[in-house]
């Protein structure tokens, strides 16, 4: 069977989002203009046993988190909700959720993309199904940690029928992992900002010539010294907008192909784990066929003479990590709520369209509209505004799963060794007075179960994407 084609992927999201109710997309203006915005979607393939395709996460968005709010937003609020990196943590999102109901289901049960890692019982090493006890504990655990759903529809009755592997050659203890079969996909309805789309922008300026200014001491901003090129940028944004220290999609998606497309919390190491990286690399980034500029693609994502990752090829980290370049194609399908090409008025004036202040983000188990980072009618300092890919959310309901295996596996729950050790360090999972984990989030990121992640991220950083400035300051708080 031929691999899946772009349009094919295309089409998938195309047809999730046009599914999703109106307050879902971007309105009409009452000038008959319609506004715009961005879409990107995660797309599951498979070939065996039967041919399948999915898309399992989708997103819009255009906008990012200014440096100067990181503090305040104590894991509540998203950082960087361009569509791509939020569908990309929709999709992690997913996993969780469908990783705690193959829990629930033990052993026996079979899903439609994933499967059990290990046929070893933590407990006895001799395999089984979990006791409907322990099932109860679990789903009391997840009930605790289901936040901000509108509506979660049944799951679709899974088909896959892979056996249990023992994968013995693989690092780590993460209990699940996807199908080796499975193909992972990402459509954009726009390219990418940062590298991947510097000669568009610089096609759309009324000047295409290089702005003459000094390169900056730091990290770039997204859209000056257009004579720069293969370099890591900051998010886009208007000269007068706060800054911003979000890196652009370009980046991000370039860095995938080193860490996987699962996040930290995810794809953690050691007893912290749920998620083998192994398989979530992303195959194919689907684009626009007039937005894609060959040399650019080459030079942000390649790996040949030209590409800015060209000394990472055949490089493999501990963990399971691998560089892993996807293939880049393009569809003429379009998505119609893009920004305009809007002709002159009759005045001979360019109409301004108006981009939209909404994002949606849906999987098949949640949906969600999203302002400023939080859900649509809460404030950024409302804990019940987080959306269910915060950080705080993700850290709940990672953490609520991985403590129910353990103890359900008959082992102690999950211990984080931090990398910043004291004479007295505090064990891991203990509370403070008030009930609030001792732990924060900074100390679990520097913990050693992250140490592969950080390897990896370090070594690309230093050489392949240099410059990345981090974008800390959100990492001081508790659940």
């Amino acid at each position: 069977m031929p691999p899946v084609s772009a349009d094919a992927i295309a089409d998938c999201v195309l047809t999730a989002f046009q599914a999703l109710p109106a307050k879902y997309k971007p309105r009409s203006l009452p000038d008959g203009r319609k506004e715009w915005t961005i879409l990107a979607g995660i797309v599951l393939s498979r070939e065996k046993p039967t041919p399948a395709l999915k898309c399992i996460s989708l997103a819009t968005g255009m906008k990012c988190l200014p440096r100067s709010k990181l503090a305040e937003a104590k894991g509540n609020v998203l950082h960087d909700w361009h569509a791509e990196i939020l569908a990309l943590r929709g999709f992690n999102r997913w996993l969780v959720d469908e990783c705690a109901e193959m829990a629930r289901l033990g052993r026996k049960g079979r899903h439609e993309w994933l499967r059990w890692r290990h046929t070893r019982s933590r407990s006895d090493g001799t395999g089984g199904e979990r006791s409907g006890r322990h099932e109860d504990e679990l789903q009391r655990a997840l009930d605790g940690v289901q936040h901000t759903d509108e509506h979660e529809p049944e799951h679709e009755s899974t088909t896959g029928r892979e056996e249990d592997t023992m994968d013995d050659a693989l690092e780590g203890s993460q209990p699940f992992a996807l199908h080796p079969e499975v193909k992972i996909h990402l459509y954009i309805s726009s390219a990418p900002c940062g590298d991947a789309s510097m000669e568009l922008t610089m096609s759309s300026q009324e000047d295409s010539t290089p702005w003459a200014t000094a390169p900056p001491t730091d990290i770039l901003s997204g859209r000056g010294n257009f004579d720069l090129l293969g370099v890591v940028r900051r998010k886009p944004s208007r000269p007068d907008a706060p800054v911003t220290w979000s890196k652009s999609c370009s980046d991000k998606l370039a860095l995938k192909q080193c860490t996987s497309l699962l996040s930290g919390v995810v794809s953690a190491g050691e007893s912290m784990g749920l998620m083998w990286p192994g398989d979530c690399y992303l195959s194919t980034l689907v684009l626009p066929e007039d937005e894609i500029v060959p040399e650019a693609v080459e030079r942000c994502f390649g790996h040949g003479p030209t590409g800015r990752l060209r000394t990472l090829t055949g490089k493999r980290w501990q963990g399971g990590y691998t560089f892993t370049p996807f293939t880049v194609l393009g569809t003429d399908k379009v998505f119609a709520y893009a920004k305009p090409m809007t002709p002159p008025s009759a005045t001979g004036v360019q109409q301004t369209a108006n981009g939209s202040n909404i994002s949606a983000l849906s999987t098949p188990t949640r949906t969600e509209v999203l302002i400023n980072g939080v859900l649509q009618g809460r404030k950024q300092n409302d804990l019940k505004g987080a959306s269910s890919v915060s950080r705080r959310r993700m850290w709940e309901v990672v953490r609520a799963l991985q403590e129910t295996l353990a103890t359900t596996a008959g082992t102690i729950a999950p211990t984080i060794t931090p990398t910043n050790t004291t004479k007295n360090p505090e064990p891991a999972g203990q509370h403070t007075s008030d009930g609030a984990l001792k732990e924060t989030y900074k100390s679990v990121q520097l913990s050693s179960a992250f140490a592969h992640r950080r390897a990896v991220k370090e070594d690309v950083w230093s050489t392949a994407l240099q410059r990345w400035n981090r974008n800390e300051g959100d990492d001081e708080w508790r659940l």
